[in-house]
This record gives structure tokens, sequence and C-alpha cells, in this order.
């Protein structure tokens, strides 16, 4: 994988490689990558939220899966498997890591189009 390509709000350089961009979501932060090579095309999203608990992280792709001590009491929401099935539909695959309490980093992996 090639240097990644980072983006922060007023603090670009000039071009677009290493440039960083980070996105404040209170209390903590969500920064965003992306990087290539010559087969695939990465893209990172990290934040600093609570994380996803061991018990959790299996099952987090699942339809209509809520985590436990989910903060949204409204149900379950399908997005992450919504987005499984969108990048595997384009020959891609999704890996996440996470760190409970602390983060998660999700990346997304495409194949390339060179």
């Amino acid at each position: 994988m090639g240097p990644y390509i980072e983006r922060q709000p007023g603090h670009a350089s000039p071009g677009a490689s290493g440039q960083r961009r980070q996105v404040h979501v209170a209390p903590g932060r969500v920064v965003l990558r992306a990087a290539s090579a010559s087969n695939e095309v990465m893209l990172e999203v990290e934040d600093t939220s609570i994380g996803i608990s061991d018990r959790d992280l299996p099952r987090i792709f699942d339809r209509f899966y809520q985590a436990h001590g989910s903060r949204s009491g409204g149900g379950a929401v399908p997005g992450l498997s919504i987005a499984q099935w969108i990048v595997q539909g384009r020959n891609g695959r999704i890996e996440v890591r996470s760190s409970p309490g602390n983060s998660a980093i999700f990346r997304v992996f495409f194949p390339s189009a060179r």
C-alpha cells in the first residue's frame, strides 16, 4: 500500500499527497485516510468513539444487529450490513479493528481500476 492521503480542514498542504482531514465529533475525532497500491484502493475511517466490544465485533455486519449497550435505543440500524453488501457487490471487502472504550478503525478495500 502506498502512503496515506489524509486531509485536515485548514491545514492542507499543496497537492493531494500528504494532506490531512480531521472531522471533530464531540468528544472525539474522526480521521479519514486513503491509499492505493497497484491492485487495490483502501479507504480508512478511524474514530475515537467508545469502540466496539469483543462481544459485539463478530456481529456488527449482521443485518439489524444492535450492539449491547447501544446508545441508539430506537432499534437496530442496518447501516453496516448495507455498507458490506455494497462493498462486496463491487468485489471489495471491509475490515474492522477496535479497541473497546477507545476507538474503531474501518478499512474498505476495492480493486484498483488500473
